[in-house]
């Protein structure tokens, strides 16, 4: 299946995420034209997914979806607090796994999933946190309390698939930045803390959420990402569909690459984090926190790939190239493992876009993104 990320959408409590599917979920799914459900993948604030539990409204929002001809294929369990507030950056990653809060919450995502509709899947994903923000995980202890509070959440999910025949799997997903941000540090982790503690447990119930642009602004192959996963005993539970800007500026002149650093300025705001990875004209990879960071440290050479999720479908945005391509790179690879696993449009950045939508445009652009990406999965299938 492949649907759309509602993080995209503000709204921290069950009423204001309800009128946001309606106000938007619904309309995307008209402007597909769809006689079948539209997937959507919900994000679930944690003050929200704690009053679900505590209300057992699981069932109200069932029958809410299932009225609207929504089913919500997957959760994306990655915010933990407002992900629209005016600053969010380092703070998206907190709480981090080391904590209780983070397992309660992934728990409490867990059971609403197991309660809602099931997709015409396998088994459904929950993306989470790559473990945290590496400074906030500079320890051994740091990791062993991750490693023993995933494994406790594997032990959380046997319960649910024993209990409601709902496989659900908890999938990390690595960003430029964590403490797990390529596809080998996520290997690494399962091979020497998950695997060691519960290898049946964690093979089953725990995997990696790929993000197509996270990898691109590690400069990290799509094929190299995918097929280490696979070699690696991981699990790829679901794979988020999304590009960033990409400038080249190896390929203008000395003026040229001066506008294009301007323009690349305008994808400076203050809500998140626009973490930015470059290759030098020597082949080196420099990687800056945040862009203003890479804009005032950094000479306009090289490649720059910078960390602010743009429409899938554009393949250049005001002069600015994006990895648009990536994403057939990354389906191609996936079908060559013979590992097609549930996608999801992720594009939640369109309000803080240079030139953002307004919300009465919003539906036909999502819209479109998931048409595109289903055209491209149609046409590489043939």
């Amino acid at each position: 299946m492949i649907g759309y990320c509602t993080n995209v959408h503000a709204g921290t409590s069950m009423d204001s995420m309800l009128e946001n599917l309606d106000r938007f979920s619904v309309g995307v799914r008209e402007a597909l034209g769809l006689d079948e459900p539209l997937g959507v993948g919900l994000w679930i604030a944690a003050p929200a997914a704690r009053s679900i539990r505590e209300d057992e409204s699981a069932d109200r929002l069932r029958d809410w979806l299932g009225e609207r001809n929504l089913v919500a294929y997957t959760l994306n369990g990655f915010p933990y607090g407002d992900f629209h507030s005016s600053v969010v950056k380092h703070a998206v990653y907190e709480p981090d796994w080391s904590s209780q809060e983070r397992l309660q919450y992934s728990i409490d995502l867990a059971w609403i999933l197991a309660s809602l509709e099931s997709a015409p899947t396998a088994s459904s994903s929950i993306s989470t946190v790559p473990l945290g923000w590496r400074t906030s995980m500079d320890t051994p202890g740091h990791m062993d309390a991750a490693a023993d509070n995933l494994v406790t959440a594997a032990a959380e999910l046997e319960r649910i698939e024993q209990e409601t025949g709902r496989w659900i799997h908890l999938d990390l997903e690595p960003e430029p930045g964590c403490v797990v941000d390529r596809s080998g540090d996520l290997v690494e982790y399962f091979t020497s803390h998950l695997h060691t503690r519960q290898e049946e447990l964690s093979r089953r119930y725990l995997g990696v959420c790929h993000d197509i642009c996270h990898a691109a602004v590690m400069f990290e192959n799509q094929s190299d990402a995918i097929r280490a996963y696979v070699d690696g005993g991981v699990r790829i539970g679901k794979v988020q569909i999304s590009a960033c800007p990409e400038v080249d500026f190896e390929s203008v002149d000395d003026q040229s690459r001066e506008e294009l650093k301007e323009r690349l300025g305008r994808y400076r705001e203050p809500r998140y984090l626009h973490q930015t990875g470059i290759i030098d004209i020597n082949g080196a990879f420099h990687f800056h926190d945040d862009l203003p960071d890479a804009l005032a440290g950094e000479p306009a050479r090289g490649c720059w790939r910078t960390h602010f999720h743009v429409p899938v479908f554009a393949a250049e945005l005001d002069g600015i190239g994006t990895t648009r391509e990536l994403v057939r790179s990354c389906i191609d690879s996936l079908r060559i493992t013979g590992t097609l696993p549930a996608m999801e449009v992720e594009t939640y950045a369109w309000n803080v876009l240079p030139d953002p939508p307004g919300p009465g445009e919003l539906p036909g652009l999502i819209a479109r993104e998931i048409q595109w990406t289903r055209e491209l999965v149609d046409e590489e299938a043939g």
